[in-house]
């Protein structure tokens, strides 16, 4: 292969970057989803899109694995499937995973800091939830569901966006639920409370930990 081919194909992926870079920086990207879970199985889709499509991704996730595609002016830039790892995690993993999990009340305030300014940014045109959830002991589903349901309410009425149905069941354990969603935002618009969040202080000590 020459060195004017190789050439060729440099400058080709560096255009590329470039306008993924451009159009994801400067114009809105437009998310839509879809997930569903039942019991232990889980099954999600995440469509992005820039400029009416101009740039345009999927990623899949499920109990078994996933894939991701990319696409720019309806060309293939990317795409690849992986498989879930069946691997059991060492002693060593999972004394670490507990040790941070103990210190993730280090990330409150960063988190709560980091969602009041994503909640200005993020644009959220449709969220439908629903929720069909049960317990064996219908007297304590009952005061749960009891509970929850004016929390639904409330919820409802501070995010107009949002539809939420809760569905119990009183005579079986049983968890299934369903969100469907689109969202909009501008990438640069993140760049600043994302630098905040990884420069506070409470992230860096919960890092170190």
């Amino acid at each position: 292969m020459s060195v004017l081919i190789l050439l060729s194909y440099l400058i080709y992926i560096i255009l590329f970057l470039v306008a993924i870079i451009f159009l994801i920086t400067l114009f809105p990207l437009n998310i839509s989803f879809l997930s569903t879970i039942d019991g232990f199985y889980y099954d999600a889709t995440v469509d992005f899109s820039v400029l009416l499509g101009l740039l345009y991704g999927s990623v899949d996730f499920s109990s078994e694995g996933g894939s991701f595609r990319l696409k720019l002016f309806s060309l293939p830039v990317f795409s690849t499937r992986w498989v879930k790892s069946e691997l059991e995690p060492d002693e060593k993993t999972i004394e670490h995973r507990h040790k941070k999990r103990g210190n993730i009340r280090k990330l409150f305030k960063p988190s709560i800091r980091l969602f009041d300014s994503l909640t200005q940014i993020i644009k959220v045109k449709k969220l439908d939830v629903s929720v069909t959830a049960g317990l064996s002991d219908p007297y304590i589903a009952g005061l749960i569901f009891g509970a929850a349901y004016p929390v639904v309410e409330m919820t409802q009425i501070f995010f107009p966006s949002l539809s939420f149905s809760l569905t119990p069941v009183f005579v079986e354990e049983r968890f299934k639920s369903r969100l469907d969603g689109d969202i909009s935002l501008r990438i640069i618009l993140m760049v600043v409370p994302l630098l905040r969040f990884f420069l506070s202080n409470g992230y860096r000590e919960y890092w170190r930990s």
